[in-house]
């Protein structure tokens, strides 16, 4: 007699298969990332082409023949550093600053204090005047009441 066995309850089956879904899920969102990620890869290689650089200048310097080269995407990797950078160099500023005027009033000295000797002619004139003889005189001066030490 030939027979079969009951079957397992379909708790142990239920879990596996959910099991084999997310993961299915999961790969199928990674494979997705992977084909936008090709995309846009495929898209910045359109762009360098247009923009004139060849198949042959992304090839390695020293290819051999008979080997194979991969062409692999490295992302820029960025670091923050901070340094000194001249913002403005050293200059010098040159300002036209306008004349001022004033009108100010002082006394110029037009020729120094000077000394010289000039000869001066004598000058001459007749004068008349009366002249009193002493000799008739009785006291010897003009008058006799005009001498100073006259007692009377």
């Amino acid at each position: 007699m030939i027979g079969c066995a009951a079957q397992q309850p379909s708790t142990d089956m239920d879990t596996t298969a959910q099991e084999q879904i997310d993961a299915l899920e999961a790969r199928n969102v990674a494979l997705n990332a992977r084909a936008s990620d090709l995309a846009r890869k495929e898209l910045d290689l359109a762009t360098m082409q247009r923009m004139g650089i060849e198949d042959s200048d992304l090839l390695p310097v020293d290819a051999t023949a008979g080997e194979c080269y991969a062409r692999v995407w490295v992302e820029p990797q960025f670091k923050t550093v901070s340094q000194a950078v001249l913002s403005r160099e050293a200059s010098e500023n040159v300002m036209i600053i306008p004349a001022r005027y004033e009108t100010v009033t002082e006394q110029v000295l037009i020729d120094d204090v000077d000394y010289r000797i000039e000869t001066v002619p004598a000058a001459y004139r007749t004068e008349t005047e009366p002249v009193v003889d002493v000799a008739r005189s009785s006291c010897g001066f003009k008058s006799c009441g005009e001498y100073p030490f006259d007692a009377g």
